[in-house]
Parts: structure tokens; sequence; C-alpha cells
């Protein structure tokens, strides 16, 4: 590694881990603050905080990394413009890319380091977090609401798939049900649809329901069966469905790619969504070597307009990333686009403008 290679990443180092510091100190600070009024009448303890705060660390690394990544950039290459650093070295002989290469192999460190943090570590935080927030923060505006669950996909006992559009937890109701039974080779042997399911003391009662049985080939076996109301043994409760479990955001990537695996074949809508959050896991890890590809040609076009412009560059650059990247997973979950376009649409699109400013700026 040469010279100018250790002192580009010195330089690069310190404002990274100022800028992840300032927006975790920002956050923790008006989170706090907002729910100041309820942590004192909850009487929350110091520790309880302390564990809710500390879960956060991870995820507000995880979703501000690429942020704190360009800003680094812009202000590295700026102040080595604004001390004539850049223009001594081309007059050196050295080409601007190759000075720009540690940018690059810093990007990549920080989109690997991103992509175990988010598959080993922000699952678990995100568990905890909640859970606080739940049981100590939000405990009485919990009480006060009802809690409506959308699209709950459950891989049940006896091999059985249960796909729920609504469950409304303080009445205990299920809204259009899909119940699919399974054999051990995971074909399927019955179908059950329902409009409406309630759960009474001891099971769960579904009404409007249609039953297909069908064969090896997975053909329809005689007539299906109507019933208007009958009770159906199965032995998910009413806590079964608010489960966290199936939630993609307490998943690793490989127990919800198992999790999908599962769930496929089933005709659940909710697939489709999960396979773009699965794309996503992956995706959003690399936005800080994206970021880097693009801020670079920037700040070389924007030498000497100072931090300021840097600073409103940025937020102009990650207002558009984020505006693209909601658009994209937005209409991969309405099936609009496959789940892989998706979930990689404002990278691809990103990175091919990166590389079209990068073929116009000057050596």
């Amino acid at each position: 590694m040469k010279i100018i290679d250790r002192y580009i990443i010195r330089e690069f180092i310190l404002p990274f881990f100022y800028c992840l510091s300032v927006f975790i100190s920002l956050y923790v600070i008006i989170d706090l603050f907002s729910r100041l009024e309820d942590i004192i009448k909850q009487q929350v303890e110091i520790s309880v905080l302390l564990q809710y705060y500390l879960a956060f660390l991870p995820i507000i690394f995880v979703r501000t990394a690429p942020v704190a990544v360009l800003l680094s950039t812009l202000y590295v290459l700026g102040n080595l413009a604004k001390y004539n650093e850049i223009t001594a070295l081309k007059a050196s002989g050295l080409n601007i890319w190759r000075l720009t290469l540690p940018f690059f192999y810093l990007g990549l460190m920080i989109s690997i380091a991103t992509l175990v943090i988010n598959d080993k570590i922000v699952p678990e935080a995100n568990l905890i977090s909640t859970t606080v927030k739940e049981e100590h923060l939000d405990k009485e505006n919990k009480e006060l609401k009802e809690q409506i669950v959308e699209n709950i996909a459950i891989y049940g006992t006896h091999n059985r798939l249960i796909h729920v559009r609504k469950f409304y937890a303080r009445k205990n109701l299920l809204e259009e049900i899909t119940i699919l039974d399974q054999d051990d080779n995971e074909r399927v042997t019955a179908k059950i649809q329902a409009k409406q399911g309630k759960w009474l003391k001891d099971g769960w009662e579904f009404y409007d329901c249609v039953i297909y049985n069908f064969d090896q080939e997975g053909r329809v076996i005689d007539q299906p069966a109507f019933f208007k109301k009958m009770l159906i043994d199965i032995e998910e409760k009413p806590k079964d469905f608010l489960s966290r479990e199936s939630s993609a955001e307490f998943m690793s990537y490989q127990k919800l790619r198992k999790y999908i695996k599962r769930l496929s074949g089933s005709g659940a809508k909710i697939v489709q969504k999960l396979l773009v959050d699965l794309h996503y896991k992956v995706s959003f890890s690399f936005v800080s070597l994206v970021i880097v590809f693009l801020g670079i040609p920037f700040a070389l076009s924007t030498m000497g307009t100072g931090k300021v412009a840097s600073i409103g560059l940025c937020i102009v650059i990650g207002f558009f990333y984020y505006a693209i990247e909601a658009l994209s997973l937005a209409l991969g979950k309405r099936g609009t686009l496959p789940p892989l376009l998706s979930a990689w649409f404002a990278n691809i699109l990103f990175a091919t403008m990166a590389v079209m400013l990068m073929r116009r700026t000057p050596k």
C-alpha cells in the first residue's frame, strides 16, 4: 500500500466515524425526548432504556452508513482540492482514478461489514428493540388501540401452511384465510379457504368455508365442500399470529430463504413480498459501494465549492436514491417488477449514472 493510500484512508476514517456518531446521537436524543412523557409515566428503568438504545446501534449503523460514506468521500476530496494536493499529485504523474482507488476499497469493506451486521446482528437487535418498546414504552398505547396485522404467513404444525390477509388482535378475528395441508413430500393434499375465523375458548371457528381435496398429481378430487360455519382443528393460537418470527425484519438471510421455500407453491401473495425483502437484504448492504462510485465524480466536478455545498449535494443524492429505492420496492411487492430487479433497481440505476459521470470526468 502506497503512502498516498494510507493517507486517504486515515483522512476518510475520522469523518466517517464522526458522521456515524452524530447520526446515532441525534437519533437517541430525538427519540428520547419524543418518548420522555411515556418514560416518566411508565417509570421505565434506566437499564431498560440502555437495552433499548443499545439494540438500536447496529440498526442505525446499517441505515446511515451510506450517507456517512458519501459525506466522508466528499469531505476528503474537497480537502485535497482545497489545499491543491490533487493538483500536485496530478503534476507528479498520478492518474486521478488511481488517487480514488482507496475510496472504492473502503466502500467495499463497509458494504461487506454492513452485509454481515445486517444479517447476523440486526434481526436480533430488531427483536430486542421491538419487544422493549411494546412491553415498556408503548404499553399504554398498545392497550388503547386495535392492533391489526396484515399478510401473515405461518408454517404451522403437521406440514400446514396458513395465510391470513388480516388479523384483528383484540377481537381474535382472522379475515381471508387460506390453509394448505401437505404430506411429508410437501405435496398439497387439501386446501381450505374461509372468509373469517374467530377464536373461541379452545379453538377456531371458521365461516363461509370451501374445502378442496387433491390427489398426488395435484388434481382436485370430487367437488369442493361448502360450509357456512365449521370448527377446524389447528394448533395455532391467536398469539402465534402475532409472532414476529414470520416477519422478514426479524430473520437472517438463510432463515428467510428457508421460510420462503416452505411457503412457495402455496399461492400466497406474501411470497412475492418476502422475495423482495430477501433480495433487498443483500442489495441494501452494497449501497455504500454504489454511493462511493457516484460521489467521486460529483466531488471532482464540484471541487472548491465548500463544505456546505457538499452537504447539500449529499442530501440531494440521498433523497433521490431513497425515493427511487422506495418506489422500486413498492412496485416489486405489488408484482409489477420481478423481486430481484425490484431490490437491485436503485443500485443498478445509480451505478450506471456513476459510470457515465466518471467517463466524462477529466483524468
